[in-house]
């Protein structure tokens, strides 16, 4: 005995209506949301861009401190306004000054993003130091980073109010090789975290 065929049922309006709302909806969307996104990557590259331009002269502002003694404030450091971490390579032959990538990671409320923001120059000075050798004939070197951050404030004149110095991790006690038998860089980690950790640790007061 054959089973009883069911009448076919046809889709309800409301269904249909539902199915091409959610169509236009999507049609219309995609489009607005993808102009949106790449607007603002154009815009977060220009600005960063722009800001980047300017870290050759905050650059000279920073070093032009290099050897002074910082003056402290009397409740201690503090980011004023907004700020622009940028760095510079010794020697300087190495890469012009740029915004160092700790910047992209400070939350907006302390984080400049064109140069008038700029209120602190933050400037890690970054060294390479040596601290042993490898191999029978010592021809490998292992070294270490060695960050100094300083904290100047664009004042008039502008001040430097902090320094303190950052040591990253040691090199590996023997040497590493690829799979091509290659020796790998003998360097230790960076301190990258526990700078940012430093500058996220500074008190914020407003600009005037």
């Amino acid at each position: 005995m054959s089973p009883q065929q069911l009448p076919a049922t046809k889709p309800s309006r409301f269904a249909s209506k539902r199915d091409k709302y959610v169509c236009t909806t999507v049609y219309i969307a995609v489009p607005i949301v993808l102009a949106l996104l790449a607007w603002n990557w154009g815009a977060w590259r220009w600005w960063y861009a722009s800001l980047n331009d300017r870290a050759e002269s905050f650059a000279k502002i920073a070093t032009s401190s290099k050897d002074a003694e910082p003056t402290v404030p009397p409740d201690g450091p503090f980011i004023l306004g907004k700020a622009a971490v940028i760095e510079i390579l010794f020697p300087s032959s190495i890469a012009p000054p740029e915004l160092h990538p700790i910047h992209r990671k400070l939350p907006s409320e302390i984080r400049a993003g064109i140069p008038d923001d700029v209120k602190t120059v933050i400037w890690i000075k970054q060294i390479i130091r040596s601290v042993g050798t490898y191999g029978r004939q010592s021809q490998y070197t292992g070294s270490r980073h060695v960050w100094t951050v300083s904290i100047i404030h664009l004042s008039e004149p502008p001040k430097l109010i902090a320094r303190e110095s950052f040591s990253g991790g040691s090199p590996a006690r023997s040497i590493r090789r690829d799979d091509n038998a290659k020796v790998l860089d003998m360097k230790g980690s960076e301190p990258t975290q526990e700078v940012l950790e430093y500058i996220l640790s500074l008190p914020r007061k407003t600009a005037a």
